[in-house]
């Protein structure tokens, strides 16, 4: 029993270690609820006069969902939507909005937002730098796939929203890395 509680003890997860699995855990748990509202979709879209149009309530990856379902083609277009001063439109996001039928066709909108995505995207990507470079928070290893994981899951989550702006700070986030790593 002595050894357990001494391994334990020699054992010690830092502060910022909750941190890393904090980001871990939102980010695999959003996945999942956001791919069983994408397949939630597809069947529903199958029974549209049952069908509930909810408002958000459905993701989808791509607005490219274009298909025949019982002689009715499906089409989705991207549509613009303001978090600010309506903070209750973040959860908008990369979901489906507005769904009616014109001329045998089902039409809906998928709501975007791409400067509050660059936003998380450059805040997120730049705060761990600093975090990992300056302060020492993680390991390299821990700091390596916190970032890159969290990109996926960004970039998954918010695919309909990513332009080359996104890119762009994706792109040099991991030139500060590589500057960092082999500094003269």
């Amino acid at each position: 029993m002595e050894s357990i509680t001494k391994r334990f003890q020699t054992t010690k997860i830092y502060k910022f270690d909750y941190l890393f699995y904090f980001f871990l855990i939102i980010a695999i748990l959003s996945i999942f609820f956001n791919v069983l509202n994408y397949f939630n979709l597809k069947e529903s879209i199958q029974d549209f006069d049952k069908f509930d149009s909810g408002f958000c309530e459905y993701f989808i990856i791509t607005p490219s969902l274009q298909s025949q379902i019982e002689n009715k083609s499906i089409e989705f277009s991207k549509k613009d939507i303001y978090v600010f001063p309506e903070l209750e439109n973040l959860k908008c996001i990369g979901r489906v909005g507005e769904f009616y039928i014109e001329n045998n066709q089902i039409k809906g909108y998928v709501y975007t937002n791409t400067k509050l995505v660059n936003y998380i995207i450059l805040i997120f990507n730049f705060s761990q730098i600093i975090f990992h470079y300056f302060f020492n928070f993680y390991t390299k290893k821990k700091f390596y796939s916190l970032l890159c994981f969290v990109n996926l899951i960004l970039f998954f989550n918010f695919y309909n929203s990513i332009n080359l702006v996104s890119y762009n700070f994706l792109f040099t986030s991991f030139l500060i890395i590589y500057f960092f790593e082999n500094e003269a």
